[in-house]
């Protein structure tokens, strides 16, 4: 009887064999993993560069980025020591003549004809940039460019270069690294940075000075310009050579400082790596580099608008209820007020300071995104030349 009940409440199973739908579990259907978007992501590379934004606002990188332009701004400041003008002044007004140049050539690009861009215009800003700017700065002051102007440079990359190697641990390894360590690090490799941006156009100037010292020798003495004459095609090709080489070594700049950052302090490897990536995918290269500028561009002018926003806000409230000759203290200068005497017009210098934090800010933040996303360009770049992952630093984890 309980033989019966057990085979009526515990039925065989298909095969024959009783029990079978009661000690074994039902099959399961097959499940598919869950497919996020991180993993469409994951082998495609221009995404990555996406990230260069929230790089650069990292605090530690900001931080970074200020302490380089304050310092720089207080060496060209020494020039007023014995200059009436501030050499960093000057210098950033003359750079941003070239750069405005160059800008206007690039914006009237039609998209629509790309092609029908104006050369001549943009090689003129380039050349402005290149040859003017340092003969203009060496005119006006002879004495602080090579005083100030050097140790500026030299300011300027090993901040680059802090910002670039705090950037490239967290993209590659997705790790942080102390600014204070990537600091100094950097300032070990001075040297380097300063070879692989300077020693290419010293180079350059000294082909030039030796074609020059060649034509005086063999075209300036009538018994042997034909001579000169003939060899002349030599010159000719060397300095084409010259200008192809430059002209490598300067679309891929933007990348020497992130080579010695994440490669070590060998100026002739970051350079003919920042060539070589430049030279095996240009297209790529140059898509890459576009929207990187274009996110740039989108940041930093909606950062513009956020202060300027606030900017507007806190002079409007703060005047809100202030006569005229007191509201003049938070008004910007030139903007129609009276003239502040007295404690308003210290007042009205303090005011300027804290509203000038403003544009430091604006600055800190190019540059830091500058250099982040220079670090992002490189590692993606190396990627896709050498096959090399992105956290692959080598021994410079354990440096």
């Amino acid at each position: 009887m309980v033989r019966t009940m057990h085979r009526i409440l515990d039925p065989p199973s298909p095969d024959g064999k009783p029990g079978a739908n009661m000690s074994e579990p039902a099959a399961s259907k097959p499940r598919f993993p869950d497919l996020t978007l991180a993993d469409l992501v994951a082998e495609l590379v221009w995404p990555g560069l996406l990230r260069a934004g929230t790089l650069a606002l990292a605090p530690s990188r900001l931080l970074l980025a200020t302490g380089t332009i304050i310092l720089i701004g207080l060496i060209g400041s020494l020039s007023r020591i014995w200059s009436d003008v501030s050499f960093g002044t000057r210098a950033g007004d003359v750079l941003g003549q070239s750069a405005r140049q160059i800008g206007a050539a690039l914006g009237s690009i039609d998209l629509a004809r790309p092609w029908e861009i104006d050369l001549a215009a943009l090689w003129a800003g380039i050349a402005s940039l290149a040859f003017g700017t340092p003969g203009q700065l060496l005119t006006d002051f002879p004495v602080s460019t090579f005083v100030l102007g050097i140790p500026m440079i030299v300011v300027a990359l090993v901040g680059w270069c802090a910002i670039a190697r705090s950037a490239a641990w967290e993209f590659g390894i997705h790790a942080s690294e102390g600014w204070t360590t990537c600091l100094t690090r950097s300032i070990q490799r001075a040297p380097a940075l300063v070879a692989v941006v300077l020693g290419p156009p010293v180079v350059v100037g000294l082909i030039a000075l030796g074609m020059g010292a060649l034509g005086w020798v063999l075209l300036g003495l009538p018994a042997v310009n034909v001579v000169g004459a003939v060899l002349w095609g030599l010159t000719l090709f060397v300095a084409v050579v010259t200008v192809l080489l430059t002209a490598a070594w300067a679309a891929g700049s933007p990348m020497l400082a992130p080579a010695v950052a994440c490669e070590g302090p060998d100026a002739f490897d970051a350079i003919q790596r920042a060539m070589a990536y430049v030279i095996g995918k240009p297209l790529r290269y140059l898509v890459y580099v576009g929207l990187l500028a274009a996110v740039g561009a989108l940041l930093t002018t909606l950062l513009a608008l956020v202060l300027r926003g606030g900017d507007e806000l806190a002079t409007r409230a703060t005047a809100m209820f202030l006569a005229e000759e007191h509201a003049a203290i938070v008004l910007p200068h030139g903007s129609g007020a009276p003239e502040l005497e007295g404690t308003a017009a210290a007042a009205g210098r303090i005011v300027a300071f804290w509203r000038s934090m403003l544009t430091l800010a604006l600055g800190s933040f190019v540059l830091s995104y500058f250099a982040s996303s220079s670090a992002v360009l490189y590692l993606v770049m190396r990627r896709l030349n050498d096959g090399q992952d992105v956290g692959d630093l080598g021994s410079e984890i354990d440096a």
